[in-house]
């Protein structure tokens, strides 16, 4: 379950970067580690104008799916900022 899980949360966040990230803008990819957690940080500057209006459908799955596996999902959301955090846990 966890394997389907993880690429169903790689499709979608692949597919909103299509959607809705500006192309001329590189996207940053950055791994971090918080509290027996380590994180997937994806952040992207949105294409002005948006040509897309999602549902926001994709993040609640994202953010279900994480929860079923024990980990976390943080979003950060500006007019023309998208950063996504996926925390996934350690076991010591």
């Amino acid at each position: 379950m966890c394997l389907d899980y993880i690429g169903r949360i790689t499709d979608n966040l692949l597919s909103n970067i299509r959607k809705y990230a500006d192309p001329l803008i590189p996207i940053e990819i950055s791994t971090l580690y918080v509290n027996h957690y380590v994180g997937i940080k994806i952040e992207n500057k949105i294409a002005e104008p948006c040509r897309y209006h999602g549902s926001g459908i994709g993040t609640k799955n994202i953010k279900a799916m994480m929860q079923q596996m024990n980990g976390l999902c943080e979003i950060k959301f500006a007019s023309d900022y998208y950063c996504i955090i996926l925390y996934f846990p350690i076991d010591l």
